[in-house]
């Protein structure tokens, strides 16, 4: 079996699109926003509005605070939550004292994009219908001794149902967005599988099994454990395809990796290397453990059969137990002379020891 260990460079970037965009949207509204909210405050302060002065300059350094400690912690479901908690406060105030000449719930627009960017089309849908609700009900009761000003029964409704209107419209867009996201990471996803992997046999590639080996030489470098590798040549593959055609050379290797993919753990990794050639990769294995891998994925080819074809396959193996304090071509090296010794030897054979 084949277990990468972490994602591609493409699939992650990909993964890190939605979070790119909170951060900015949490620089955005700490540093612009907590602006605005100081020089409304100080505007209030000095017109004798100390209750709302007063809210929104600590708004403004909860704000400048959370921005602050974001950058420290990079901590997003925290400083997205203050940020959040930040505007319906300060929105939910303007609504029931009514801000200025009786404009303080036009504050409340701002929660709409900014909810569903911070928190996505499902629960940003959900918490700013929660929103909704309670500026429905402080607005819809009659005679609410919460609200501090009176608003007209006509400004009232269109308020709400403007703002109904655009939360159903940013959510539709909000929603095909993330859906349109969601759509290309899968295309990404499916076009970094297909550059990473054999279209015949299924196995990675060249360039995939690379990558792992350097992963694997780092491991094994900080944690010293031994490690292994195979280096497999089917024998006399060219006769095969001279011999029998090429539709048959195609069923023996595509045979050969689904022997690979049942002989070897999880934790192991195996590539075709390029033509009839596969690598294997044995983490935290040592010489004895490979030696005896090798010997039954031999055993296994030695039992392919394809229909039409009278004649046994048989692959010689080439088994290397790395040195981690070389670097990886030198491995690789090492594993291609014991292939060739086993080759020169008589072919169907797994050679570990250094050829003479």
């Amino acid at each position: 079996m084949n277990n990468p260990t972490r994602p591609s460079p493409g699939t992650a970037q990909a993964l890190n699109v939605d979070r790119n965009r909170q951060a900015f949207i949490i620089a955005l509204f700490s540093t612009v926003g907590s602006a605005y909210l100081f020089m409304f405050g100080f505007s209030a302060l000095t017109r004798g509005d100390y209750i709302l002065g007063g809210l929104l300059v600590c708004s403004a350094l909860a704000g400048i605070s959370n921005y602050l400690l974001f950058r420290q912690l990079h901590n997003y479901r925290s400083a997205a939550g203050v940020v959040i908690t930040i505007m319906a406060v300060t929105c939910l105030y303007l609504l029931v004292t009514g801000g200025v000449n009786g404009t303080g719930p036009l504050w409340s627009y701002i929660a709409i994009p900014l909810i569903l960017f911070m928190y996505g089309p499902r629960l940003g849908g959900s918490l700013l219908g929660a929103y909704f609700l309670v500026m429905a009900t402080l607005l819809l009761i009659p005679a609410n001794p919460l609200l501090q000003t009176e608003y007209a029964s006509d400004f009232t409704t269109r308020f709400l149902a403007s703002f109904l209107a655009v939360s159903i419209m940013s959510y539709v867009h909000e929603y095909s967005r993330f859906k349109a996201n969601l759509a290309m990471q899968s295309l990404r996803q499916a076009m970094e599988r297909e550059a990473r992997t054999d279209t015949l046999t299924g196995l990675p590639n060249r360039r995939a099994m690379y990558e792992q080996l350097q992963q694997e030489l780092a491991r094994a470098r900080r944690m010293r454990h031994p490690w292994c590798l195979l280096l497999c040549d089917l024998d006399d593959f060219k006769q095969i395809n001279d011999s029998h055609g090429h539709q048959v050379g195609d069923a023996v290797l595509k045979e050969t990796g689904r022997i690979l993919r049942h002989c070897l753990r999880a934790s192991d990794f195996s590539a075709r290397w390029g033509g009839e050639e596969f690598l294997v990769l044995l983490p935290e294995t040592d010489l004895h453990e490979a030696e005896a891998v090798a010997e039954k994925i031999r055993e296994q080819i030695s039992h392919i059969r394809i229909d039409g074809v009278e004649r046994s396959f048989t692959i010689s193996i080439g088994v290397y137990q790395a040195d981690s304090r070389g670097g990886l071509d030198d491995q690789l090296r090492q594993a291609d002379r014991r292939l060739y010794a086993a080759k020169r030897s008589g072919k169907n054979r797994v050679v570990s020891t250094e050829p003479a």
